[in-house]
């Protein structure tokens, strides 16, 4: 009986990889992320302590205020028939521009009127 008759009546290979020294891998490579990963700390805290000489950071990075942006359009529909509802109330209705300055608009209908009875603008 050879080597390979024993193999195929044990029905395993008998030559496995050694537990103590899979074991001993695993234990080497934790400890070696460990002290690596502290190298790395004091590293990056030594770089830290000897440049100083960075810039302060922007005013803006600090502060935080709220986006006064564009609205997101929500209801398209809605959004345009109230915008053409503001534009038409400022088209054909009288109001103030600047009451201090007395400065008024007028329907867009009388200012049509107004100026082909006063001809061109200067």
């Amino acid at each position: 009986m050879g080597v390979n008759e024993t193999r195929r009546k044990d029905g395993y290979e008998k030559r496995d990889i050694s537990v103590g020294a899979a074991v001993l891998f695993a234990v080497s490579l934790v400890v070696a992320l460990i002290v690596v990963h502290y190298l790395a700390l004091g590293a990056f805290q030594h770089l830290a302590r000897q440049s100083p000489s960075y810039p302060p950071p922007s005013p803006l990075a600090t502060t935080r205020k709220n986006f006064m942006g564009p609205r997101l359009l929500v209801n398209q529909k809605l959004d345009m028939e109230a915008f053409r509802a503001s534009e038409d109330t400022l088209l054909n209705n009288y109001g103030w521009v600047d009451r201090n300055q007395s400065i008024v608009h007028i329907p867009i209908d009388r200012a049509i009127d107004l100026l082909a009875q006063r001809g061109p603008l200067p």
